[in-house]
């Protein structure tokens, strides 16, 4: 299965987990990871910044690479179409 079609069976999927990502963040609740290297001066846990599209990507197993390569080829190919 291609990464575009993995992204297109799991839009409905993807909405409902922003609108609550969004929420999370519209009430002050902070996405975190917990330190590699924690130490007296600093926190087991530090906010996680990465962004939603990486976060989905990630968690429904996209490759956010090969989903561009993909969508520049199917582009190209378009584009060849209309010539």
């Amino acid at each position: 299965m291609s990464e575009l079609e993995k992204m297109a069976a799991k839009r409905d999927e993807a909405r409902i987990l922003s609108s609550f990502v969004d929420w999370l963040r519209e009430n002050e609740y902070v996405l975190a990871k917990y330190n590699e290297r924690p130490t007296a001066d600093n926190d087991d846990l530090l906010p996680a910044r990465t962004s939603n599209e990486q976060l989905f990507a990630d968690f429904f197993g996209i490759d956010l690479k090969k989903l561009e390569q993909e969508r520049s080829a199917l582009l190209e190919q378009l584009k060849e179409e209309k010539r």
